[in-house]
């Protein structure tokens, strides 16, 4: 039986629950690619005059509460990405395209708040690429779970 104020105890129940996260975390298709279209929607919104621009973002932000409550009920929590260290290089190019795509409408458009049709090819590629990059913040993460477990 472990002694539960044995130091050694409790660092190992912290390493096996370690390994069941890295074993739980995985996410739906459909989870990484409502991120993803969640990015395309920040950046739709950019080139519609401001009261539509400001009623996307209510969307998106409504879609951010929505998803997080649905992780919060499939999974009994709400993961961050920026819970993971080694994911950081999946969030700095999902960041990455998302602002590019918002300078590309911008540029585009001529300025935001200006339509162009070219603001939909380039909130598909900010979809895609976005969602590519959740799926490879989701392996990372879980290499990282398993190096904490291992070590």
């Amino acid at each position: 039986m472990a002694d539960r104020t044995d130091p050694r105890d409790a660092l190992a129940a912290i390493e096996r629950t370690e390994g069941r996260l890295a074993t739980r975390m995985h996410w739906p298709l459909h989870r990484h690619a409502a991120a993803g279209v969640l990015q395309a929607l920040f950046v739709v919104a950019w080139a519609l005059p401001l009261p539509y621009m400001g009623a996307l973002f209510a969307v998106a932000v409504a879609m951010m509460t929505l998803i997080a409550e649905a992780d919060r009920k499939r999974d009994g929590m709400f993961v961050s990405g920026m819970v993971s260290k080694s994911g950081i290089p999946a969030i700095v190019v999902a960041i990455a395209l998302t602002l590019g795509g918002i300078a590309a409408v911008t540029w585009f458009a001529g300025g935001p708040g200006m339509w162009h049709i070219a603001a939909v090819p380039v909130a598909i590629v900010v979809a895609v690429g976005v969602t590519l990059a959740s799926l490879w913040w989701e392996k990372l993460y879980q290499a990282e779970l398993r190096r904490e477990q291992a070590a």
